[in-house]
């Protein structure tokens, strides 16, 4: 096993251990946990997206998190998620989001601190693999914005429009991060972060679309305050044994930045305790050169439910890079034809 690989195992002992104690600490905290250990290899002589190589590794998709939430008055409470994650060649402990939560009335409230960035389906339970069907979402679309959270206020609403409930989230921060990348480390910041998501839907149906835009800088690649805009749609049919997800997502970035856009359609069908599905995808940009993000791909999986709170899942991905692109590749793999084959055991408790 490798080093990190054991500090991925003692991360994870750390948490459960300490969930007891901080539970008779007080009775009003209430505590969430989610676990995902998973494994994943390729056949490419290039890195993938976020650390997937041709060896076995369960850096990418193992993570570990724990929410804790408690009132604080009638009106306020306060929430934080500590994470901690290989998938950035990391296993550091942090804070993936902490907000105040301010009560207005019963169906609107305000949050204040580092909250989650709603631009698409899965964007508020992005780390939490028992939410969703695959190893890991759709890169396609879910690279094309890779922010998860932050710094600012959101607003949120619910209401009723006939037979759907809808939510409406607007929201304004800021975000800096360090990405890296094969030839080092970039220090992006986003100021003046705007944006909406609206959702409408029903126990059958849900409809969720947003929009953003802000000022992107980043000194490594001449990037000073230029505009960035984002728009993105999602669908989701859970009809009897039927479930389909489908996503679309486009990224303005004037400049020496290309823009790019990304979907994909999944379908999947529950028999029993399974869940086998289809996913194809593709993501785009309108440049051509070696490092453009150009693929396509089909993801065949199934899920298996060991039982209330515990998923198997397995999963072959092939990518099929597009006009001598190396997609989302770190460099121009050999060959334009690559498969990657991941596994997970994702947990809630």
């Amino acid at each position: 096993m490798k080093v990190r690989d054991r500090k991925t195992l003692r991360v994870i002992a750390t948490f459960l251990l300490a969930l007891p104690v901080t539970l008779l600490a007080n009775e009003d905290l209430s505590i969430n946990g989610f676990l995902s250990v998973g494994a994943s290899k390729s056949d490419a002589d290039a890195v993938y997206y976020e650390g997937i190589a041709d060896e076995v590794s369960f850096e990418p998709d193992t993570v570990v998190g724990v929410q804790f939430s408690a009132p604080v008055t009638e009106m306020v409470s306060f929430t934080t998620q500590l994470l901690a994650s290989g998938n950035k060649d990391t296993y550091d402990l942090a804070a993936d989001w902490a907000y105040a939560d301010f009560s207005v009335g019963d169906s609107a409230s305000i949050r204040a601190g580092r909250v989650k960035l709603p631009v698409f389906m899965a964007s508020e339970y992005l780390e939490v693999g028992a939410a969703y069907p695959w190893v890991r979402p759709p890169e396609e679309v879910y690279s094309v914005v890779p922010v998860s959270a932050f710094s600012g206020v959101s607003a949120h609403y619910t209401g009723n429009f006939g037979n759907f409930d809808f939510s409406i989230e607007p929201y304004y921060g800021s975000h800096t991060e360090d990405i890296p990348q094969p030839t080092g480390v970039l220090s992006s910041t986003v100021r003046g972060f705007t944006g909406a998501s609206l959702t409408l839907g029903n126990d059958v149906f849900t409809l969720r679309a947003g929009g953003l835009q802000g000022q992107l800088t980043i000194p490594e690649v001449g990037l000073d305050d230029e505009e960035l805009s984002l728009f993105s749609v999602g669908a989701r049919i859970d009809w009897e044994n039927v479930l389909i997800l489908s996503e679309y997502a486009s990224r303005d970035i004037p400049g020496i930045v290309a823009d790019s856009e990304g979907w994909y359609a999944m379908l999947g069908y529950r028999a029993g305790k399974f869940l086998p599905h289809v996913t194809v995808a593709q993501l785009d940009t309108d440049e051509v050169t070696p490092l453009a993000q150009k693929q396509k791909s089909t993801t065949v999986g199934v899920q298996y439910q060991l039982d209330y709170s515990t998923l198997l899942k397995v999963e072959w991905k092939n990518i099929e890079l597009q006009e001598g692109s190396a997609g989302l590749f770190s460099t121009l793999p050999s060959d334009d034809k690559i498969s990657i084959f991941s596994a997970s055991v994702d947990l809630t408790f």
